[in-house]
């Protein structure tokens, strides 16, 4: 069996993604404190990382909320070990970050998970909780299909789970890729 990894930063706008994971009895961090050195070792004793939260082309973001600092707790500097990984991403343009450094895998592009993302994408009256709402079939999905081997096969499924009528599923549909 392999040995799952799971990189969710502590953060209050993107606790619906907990749904990926679980009652799976993966390792987690969560800790925004966690030090790079950790987060290395961590993933050097792992066979699949699935990374979730907030983030940018450039990687992952963790937010201390008790200090302030925001840092990239996966960046540049984690790709060469990343690359002898399974990985899974959903964080905003995960795509890209993965793309840029010719990684395979499951990951997202912008992702709508917040009020204010939809209102960037001129998506309106949607609250913070409604998108919330509307992105827990994409969870369920993801947590049903993560362990799968075959990646297309796992993107068909979510696809045909996560498909309300709606213009924040629409948009965030979109941005399901497999590399």
């Amino acid at each position: 069996m392999k040995k799952v990894l799971v990189i969710h930063p502590d953060d209050r706008s993107t606790d619906m993604l907990k749904a990926v994971y679980e009652d799976k009895g993966y390792d987690v961090i969560s800790d925004p404190r966690i030090t790079d050195e950790e987060v290395v070792e961590q993933i050097k004793s792992h066979d699949k990382i699935i990374m979730l939260g907030h983030g940018t082309p450039y990687g992952l973001i963790s937010w201390n909320r008790t200090t302030g600092e925001v840092r990239y707790v996966i960046n540049d500097s984690h790709v060469e070990l990343l690359k002898t990984k399974e990985t899974y991403s959903m964080w905003c343009h995960s795509d890209a970050f993965f793309e840029r450094h010719d990684m395979k895998g499951f990951h997202s592009g912008m992702i709508i998970s917040e009020e204010m993302e939809a209102l960037m994408y001129g998506i309106v009256g949607y609250s913070d909780e409604d998108i919330a709402e509307s992105m827990m079939p994409l969870m369920y999905a993801m947590h049903d299909t993560i362990e799968m081997e075959d990646l297309q096969e796992m993107k068909r499924i979510i696809l045909e789970r996560y498909n309300a009528n709606d213009p924040v599923t629409w948009f965030n549909r979109r941005n399901i890729v497999i590399l």
